[in-house]
Formats: C-alpha cells, structure tokens, sequence
C-alpha cells in the first residue's frame, strides 16, 4: 500500500485544538490521512465514508471505529445524536449534512472544515458548483452557534486551486493560538519518516484569522479586523493567495 498522503497543514495546526483523549470525527474520511492524525494523538476516531479501503491498514486499531455509510443517498444519519471534540472534514461538500455537522461539535469541541470553493473550475476539479462553496458560506454555517478561530478563502498556489476553510469552537472562551510548527511534527509522527512538506509553508501573502467579537486580535496567520475580514471574504473575485 503507498504511503499515505500527510494531513492538511490547516487541519494538523489546529488539532491541538481538540481536548485531550476526546472523541474525533473524520467525515468523508478517504483514504484517512487525518484518521491517522488524531490517532497518533490518542484520539479515538470514528471514520466514515462510503468505501474504506483505504483505511485496511489500520482496521481493527485501538480507538479506530470505521463506518460505511453514503452521506448522501437520503438514509438516515448514521450517527444519531453522537458529539465529538472535533469534527474534521476535508474536500468534501454535501450541503444538506451542513447543520448535522455542527451540530455535531462536542461542548468545548472544535470543527476543522476545508474544502473547495467558487473559482476552483478555473483550476481542475471539482468544477460543479453543487460541490464549491459560496464565499463566506462556512462563515454562515457556523454563525451564532460556535466562535471562529480563524477562517481563510483563497487561492492555494501549491495545488493549484481555490480553498475555504474555517477552525471554529464550541466555547465562549477565549482559545490558544497554534503555529505551524506542530503541523510539522505531527506529520512526522504519521507518516514515519522525515517531516513532510507541510513543515515548509509558503509565505502568506493575505490570510486572516477572525474571533466571533468585534475587536481584532493577533493571530499566527495575520491580524485584521472583523469588518475587514467581512469585506474580504465577501468578494466573488479577485481572490488572495493562502
């Protein structure tokens, strides 16, 4: 089997997020690089998607529940009422599961989205805009319900392609910040070998970080303020680099 692709640097920033031995989420889990992330922090994970064949490998593992289910042919949730301390979701959009996701946030949990956006067919796929967010649409999905950590929508020179992708938490407090760096290390940790690419970030060009409040505050990607990042984020073009 190849070697499984590192995680997503914006997923493996933000997963220190996530409290201590608490439940994970992976939906739409593929080939489970991020199923592999959390457990190699000692999460127990729960892995679902539609085909799992990807996951032989570590089937059976401590703490890995796999789940197969298609999200989308009208069935019920598979999930029912479960809640988790992250809720991790990449390059996947099927918007009637949208408020099934948050709601699926543990109390003190955290939901790590990212996935393709408007601007994307420029690039490659997916080009059908049933699959590419609206700007500003994970701002609206979790809008007065959890509190934004950081929130970025872009183009992704490295891919290339267009990206949206938020960290929010079901919290009023105030979080701790993460930089790059343990994004590195984790990666080290899951794929075994030398810290992978992750650990080299382009520099950032126009990014933002946003809390819930009025005020601005400084984060590792950038500072700006709420009104600034609204206006940002609400274009429909001329879109900054990530």
């Amino acid at each position: 089997m190849p070697e499984p692709r590192p995680p997503s640097a914006w997923i493996a920033r933000f997963a220190p997020l996530a409290p201590a031995g608490s439940p994970v989420l992976d939906l739409a889990c593929g080939s489970g690089r991020h199923t592999r992330l959390f457990l190699a922090r000692d999460h127990p994970v729960t892995a679902i998607d539609r085909d799992l064949s990807g996951l032989e490998d570590v089937a059976g593992q401590r703490g890995l529940e796999l789940v197969q289910a298609d999200l989308e042919d009208g069935s019920p949730w598979p999930l029912a009422d479960r809640r988790f301390g992250a809720v991790v979701v990449v390059n996947y959009l099927w918007r009637p599961l949208l408020a099934r996701i948050v709601d699926a946030v543990d109390d003190n949990g955290v939901l790590l989205y990212e996935t393709f956006a408007l601007g994307n067919e420029t690039f490659g796929r997916p080009t059908n805009p049933d699959f590419l967010l609206l700007p500003g649409e994970l701002l609206e999905m979790v809008r007065g319900r959890l509190q934004i950590v950081a929130y970025e929508h872009g183009y992704l020179k490295q891919l290339p392609a267009i990206k949206q992708r938020i960290c929010a938490v079901r919290t009023d407090r105030p979080v701790a910040l993460y930089h790059h760096a343990p994004a590195a290390a984790i990666c080290a940790v899951v794929s075994r070998s030398k810290v992978c690419s992750a650990s080299k970030q382009p520099s950032l060009k126009s990014s933002s970080g946003m809390r819930s409040s009025s005020s601005s505050f400084t984060s590792p990607l950038a500072s700006c303020s709420m009104k600034d990042a609204c206006r940002s984020y609400g274009r429909t073009s001329g879109f900054s680099c990530l």
